[in-house]
């Protein structure tokens, strides 16, 4: 079918939820795009490469992206070799409809689908690196929840959307999904299931993403994006943590991914080609739709998985390198901005089973390496204080930041025209 067709029904999808815009609506934007989609479309067919190696898109441009996008994207992706087909879709939690996407799933109906999430853990980097197919895995697994399960097909029932009973597997996953929501997760899965067709899990492995962004900054500039995104919550706290770090500095916590997802796109091709898959469709999180896109157009990334993967040596300055104890803190700020379970618990006792496995084995791991497996009590009693010290910190933030909120609507009225 015709990409102009799924543009529509993206735009009727997120259209149905009604929101209003005070400026020009994303359904414009969106319907502007329909308009030109056949341009679009041979403009990314992937005969222009682009030859810009390992270089991030600018701040800006990510920030461009993210805006543009913020209610939900369309975009398409043709391989020029193979003449398959990428399908990138975006859509904000908020106006996520599970209806529409089922509808959409169903007009497109992909021979592979992809879902900006983390592999299983015992998916290891070098497993990866050898096999990338791997990562593709049957469509029951990818459930979130029993809960979840039920919610989303007693709204597809009621809609006239699922026709029969379908038998519900019995196996639920933990999947480190911080960009697309567990509705989506059920609504995709399920689809799957009865359409027998296999998920990819193709987002960067949750431990590697963490080693690489730490190992990547110094302590100091951890700090400053750290200040910067609790008052920024505090300004406006409509969004998470997490999606307010990626809102202030998307080229530090997108980038590591988009290059990633974008090498194993490229490589799955190859076993797309193998296997006569001729459509493939990704759900991923909003302005990612535009990014991935362009590091799919680069030269060589087919190649480069194994780049992606590989997390660099622990930061360090021409004056010393940077103790565990320093890169324990680095831990504590990832854990605090990425993880719910941690930062709503502000004014509540934090436990080990809130925090995130591979933050505690990745402590455990550099703590037995360089002071020894005897420090690793000390060193857990550490991490819990810190966790505690930067809880209060973000309050102590966000309410500067709230501050400033208030300040400025303050002088928007003062400043208004007089009302005639």
């Amino acid at each position: 079918m015709k990409f102009n067709d799924i543009s529509k029904m993206l735009v009727r999808t997120i259209k149905k939820v009604g929101i209003q815009y005070r400026s020009i609506s994303v359904f414009k934007a969106l319907s502007d795009q329909t308009r030109s989609m056949e341009k679009e479309v041979r403009q990314t067919t992937g005969s222009e490469v682009i030859d810009s190696g390992d270089v991030p898109l600018s701040r800006q441009q990510y920030k461009s992206y993210l805006q543009e996008c913020e209610h939900g994207d369309a975009q398409l992706f043709t391989f020029p070799k193979s003449n398959t087909k990428l399908y990138l879709i975006s859509s904000a939690i908020s106006s996520f409809n599970p209806k529409r996407f089922y509808q959409l799933l169903n007009k497109v109906r992909p021979d592979l689908l992809l879902l900006q999430i983390s592999p299983f853990s015992e998916v290891k980097n070098s497993s990866i690196i050898e096999n990338p197919e791997i990562l593709i895995n049957s469509s029951e697994n990818i459930l979130p929840s029993e809960e979840i399960y039920y919610s989303i097909r007693k709204h597809l029932l009621s809609r006239g959307m699922l026709i029969g009973e379908q038998q519900l597997p019995n196996k639920y996953n933990i999947l480190h999904s911080h960009r697309l929501s567990k509705l989506l997760q059920a609504l995709t899965s399920m689809w799957a299931v009865r359409n027998n067709v296999r998920i990819a899990l193709i987002d960067i492995p949750e431990m590697t993403y963490k080693q690489i962004i730490a190992n990547s900054l110094s302590l100091r500039e951890f700090q400053n994006i750290f200040d910067t995104i609790a008052i920024e919550h505090g300004v406006d706290d409509k969004f998470s943590l997490y999606e307010t770090a990626i809102r202030c500095f998307p080229d530090v916590f997108l980038f590591f991914s988009d290059k990633y997802m974008a090498s194993v796109i490229n490589r799955l091709i190859n076993h797309c080609t193998r296997s006569n898959i001729k459509k493939l469709l990704l759900f991923c999180g909003c302005g990612q739709t535009r990014s991935l896109k362009d590091y799919i157009r680069r030269e060589g990334y087919e190649y480069k998985i194994e780049n992606c993967l590989k997390v660099p040596e622990r930061y360090e300055t021409l004056i010393r390198r940077e103790t565990v104890d320093m890169l324990i803190e680095k831990i504590v700020i990832l854990e605090v901005i990425m993880n719910n379970n941690v930062n709503e618990r502000i004014d509540e006792e934090i436990y080990l089973s809130d925090v995130s496995q591979s933050s505690l084995e990745w402590i455990k791991e550099e703590v037995t390496k360089e002071l020894g497996a005897e420090n690793i009590d000390i060193r857990m009693r550490l991490f819990e204080d810190l966790i505690k010290k930067y809880l209060n910190e973000r309050v102590e933030k966000e309410k500067i930041g709230n501050q400033r909120r208030i300040t400025a609507m303050k002088s928007k009225i003062l400043n208004a025209p007089p009302m005639i």
